[in-house]
């Protein structure tokens, strides 16, 4: 029987992708296959039908507004920087305002053609570092934090970012 813990495999993308090339010979075999235990939750069923699940902010909220506006002109020039932060940032302060994580997401799809660069611009490292803070990635939010300084010891807003970090650990 195949158990997680024991499988080196796991561990690794090749891995990941090892498994899923070797399952189905398992099950041609008929050789038991277990798949990683996961808590079973039956699906959530709404007791009512006027019962909200959740609640989307309107379009005529104004930081949907900014967002919006920002996301045209970043789809009008999708090399624009400027215009990548600042809607990155826009959906990060959105995101905590609803306290709603989906944004941070979002913000981080914004910033990831940046982010994979061979050396990142330091105002992408500032905002992913703030989208992982809010994830309570500190480790890797203190990294990029440290990157950011050391190529541009004087921005305020990574210090400000790392004094925040500081004290949410």
């Amino acid at each position: 029987m195949f158990r997680e813990s024991e499988c080196w495999l796991h561990r690794t993308r090749l891995g990941a992708v090892a498994v899923a090339l070797l399952l189905p010979l398992a099950c041609a075999t008929g050789a038991p296959v277990r798949v990683p235990d996961a808590p079973y939750r039956p699906p959530y069923v709404p007791r009512a039908d006027d019962e909200v699940l959740q609640s989307v902010p309107a379009a005529a909220n104004p930081g949907v507004r900014e967002y919006r506006k920002l996301r045209a002109d970043l789809d009008a020039d999708p090399k624009s920087f400027p215009t990548a932060v600042a809607l990155a940032r826009a959906y990060v302060d959105f995101g905590r305002r609803l306290g709603d994580a989906h944004y941070a997401g979002y913000a981080e799809a914004v910033l990831a053609p940046w982010i994979a660069a061979a050396s990142p611009p330091v105002d992408a490292l500032i905002v992913q570092a703030t989208i992982l803070q809010f994830r309570h990635e500190f480790d890797g939010a203190r990294r990029l934090l440290d990157q950011a300084l050391a190529r541009d010891p004087r921005n305020a807003q990574a210090w400000l970012t790392k004094a925040t970090l500081d004290m949410a650990r």
